[in-house]
């Protein structure tokens, strides 16, 4: 198709879109042919017109149905044939022993017309294999007209080709490719989903057949080709995920954690495209250097005593800002995060969480009598974010919606207080200078346990901060973040491809978020009243296939009280025999107490 160019072309119907490539070097032409409405599902049966006088095909229609397309091929040349036109696709073509084979595709059930060029023929002869083909014998040419059927290999439907100069092959599930041995032996290498039969189009000089470095014993079918047996994959027995660990996290709730290493949130000019409110510091994540995950807040002020509760806004509602020159003045846009949800706690007082997708209304928080007291006291906000925006359409600021809070004001009976809020703000370890450069930016966020190693392997599980012997599911209380480890072991047989998933309940009367690390990747977030997805996958080489891995997972319960975390298990979707290149273990670094700490002093 290359040195083609488009041209105009036209069908018997005017709910199809036609478009023409035209080579003029060669004079071969290319019709693409598809539903005139992308986003419409309607059912076209029509002719093709390839020139003022001709329409195609001489019998039957063309098919485009639903959102399917076509490639259809007109005045084309293969090898020492020649195609007028062709109502099938083509998909490759070949020779194989002086025979020129040609291979075509189609949906199964339609009709397709092929019509051969045989000038210079003093005999044309068509030999009718299985299926439903007619053909009609013309003066230069011969019109074939078939059915597409799922073409079957020992009476099997096939699901893959591959064809090379002296080889064609169908089989079951994917022929990787062919190794060079001897003038005499064909060596194949490919996968199998199950013992079954592949079938080989191959010239006479192979008078041996390999499959995966192993003779294949073959038979001669009817139509020349050699017939052969190969073996499936072996059985995965695969380990119960048991014997759990569990530790209670979020010390940065409790009034006595000391963020004296926390950043100041005390900015008072942003490079956001919206400025923070008057009167508030900075409270954007981003301009102090957190962009990921979890971002904990804790802010320190002197209570009069009168204060009943404190009102916060924070990402992702969809809020009204005037005057700013961010996409149009007075206009709704969303601050970004949708179902990002921010936890609030006053001295160490669990307070409630907010779903940040909101009706865009900032949230209040009320106090209870014994919550706030009178001077000294921490607010602590821990919001959970859901990454950042795509820049959408005509090149808009979308990705540049802040992350984190935005602004918080205490409240009396009297309305708003003066008081000063003094802020202090916990992202990711090291920020923008990320400690784990192989696991990468989006790895981990805020959390204790994040900040701290805990979802490292070797992170050393004899803490007293964990109690073993926990089973799933397990109410584990209170809000907050809690932790839940254990290790598992896989022995995958030899030259075998198992795609496994980690798989969750979902129990719709919780709301928890659960992120999981295998191996100290994250891999994955888990929240049950949102969905759907409840398996995950894990690729091999962050799985380590014949070996241990350490599995864990981190919750954040939004409940006062019983919050339950639910089971969850793995499962091998499929197995295969793999012929391919052998997948190494990723390398990344364990738990190191010189980068991460000892996780005491709480």
């Amino acid at each position: 198709m290359a040195g083609t160019k488009a041209m105009n072309c036209s069908t018997s119907v005017s709910g199809v879109q036609c478009d023409k490539l035209y080579n003029e070097q060669t004079l071969s032409e290319f019709y693409i042919l598809r539903n005139k409405n992308i986003s419409g599902f309607d059912n076209f049966d029509f002719k093709l017109n390839i020139d003022n006088s001709t329409a195609i095909p001489v019998q039957d229609t063309i098919a485009i149905h639903g959102r399917d397309s076509k490639l259809l091929s007109v005045n084309l040349q293969f090898l020492d044939q020649h195609i007028l036109y062709s109502t099938s696709e083509v998909l490759t073509w070949g020779t194989i022993d002086d025979v020129d084979y040609l291979v075509l595709h189609g949906l199964e059930g339609e009709d397709a017309e092929i019509s051969l060029r045989t000038d210079g023929a003093s005999h044309v002869k068509v030999h009718v294999g299985s299926g439903s083909v007619n053909y009609t014998l013309e003066k230069n040419s011969v019109r074939l007209n078939i059915r597409h059927q799922v073409l079957e290999v020992g009476n099997k439907p096939w699901s893959g080709i591959c064809l090379w100069q002296l080889l064609l092959h169908l089989s079951q599930y994917l022929l990787r490719g062919e190794t060079k041995k001897s003038d005499h032996i064909l060596s194949l290498r490919g996968d199998a989903a199950k013992e079954d039969a592949v079938e080989v189009f191959a010239s006479s000089r192979f008078t041996s057949i390999e499959w995966n470095d192993k003779r294949l014993h073959v038979s001669t079918s009817s139509r020349g080709s050699r017939i052969g047996k190969i073996a499936g994959p072996k059985s995965v027995v695969l380990p119960k995920l048991q014997n759990w660990y569990f530790a209670r996290e979020s010390p940065e709730s409790l009034p006595s954690f000391d963020d004296r290493l926390w950043k100041n949130a005390d900015k008072t000019s942003t490079n956001n495209p919206l400025p923070q409110p008057s009167g508030q510091p900075v409270l954007y994540a981003s301009d102090y250097g957190y962009h990921i995950g979890h971002i904990w807040y804790r802010g320190h002020f002197e209570a009069n005593g009168v204060e009943t509760a404190i009102n916060i806004t924070a990402q992702g509602k969809w809020d009204t800002f005037k005057n700013v020159n961010f996409f149009q003045t007075n206009h709704h846009f969303p601050t970004g995060g949708e179902n990002s949800i921010y936890s609030c706690w006053l001295n160490g007082h669990y307070l409630g969480s907010s779903n940040s997708s909101g009706n865009g209304s900032p949230h209040v928080f009320q106090f209870s009598n014994n919550e706030l007291v009178k001077g000294k006291n921490v607010i602590s906000v821990l919001v959970d974010g859901m990454g950042s925006d795509e820049e959408g359409g005509s090149a808009s600021d979308l990705y540049k919606n802040y992350r984190g809070l935005r602004e918080a004001h205490l409240l009396s009976d009297n309305g708003s207080e003066n008081v000063t809020i003094s802020w202090k703000i916990q992202g990711n370890l090291g920020g923008e200078d990320i400690v784990d450069t192989a696991r990468g930016t989006f790895n981990v966020g805020g959390k204790y346990g994040e900040r701290h190693g805990w979802h490292l392997p070797k992170f050393p599980l004899t803490t007293r901060k964990f109690k073993s012997g926990i089973t799933l599911p397990h109410n584990f209380g209170m809000a907050g973040i809690v932790w839940y480890m254990t290790e598992f072991e896989l022995n995958f047989p030899e030259n075998s491809d198992n795609p496994l998933v980690v798989v969750f309940d979902m129990p719709k009367d919780q709301s928890y978020r659960a992120e999981f690390y295998i191996n100290g990747w994250n891999y994955g977030k888990v929240i049950p009243e949102l969905g759907p997805q409840d398996e995950f996958p894990v690729p091999p080489g962050i799985l380590n296939t014949n070996g241990k891995n350490r599995l864990a997972i981190a919750v954040l319960g939004i409940r006062e009280v019983n919050n339950t975390f639910g089971d969850l298990r793995l499962k091998v979707l499929n197995s295969y025999v793999f012929s391919g290149k052998l997948w190494t273990q990723t390398e990344a670094p364990d738990f190191d107490e010189k980068v991460y700490g000892t996780s005491s002093g709480w």
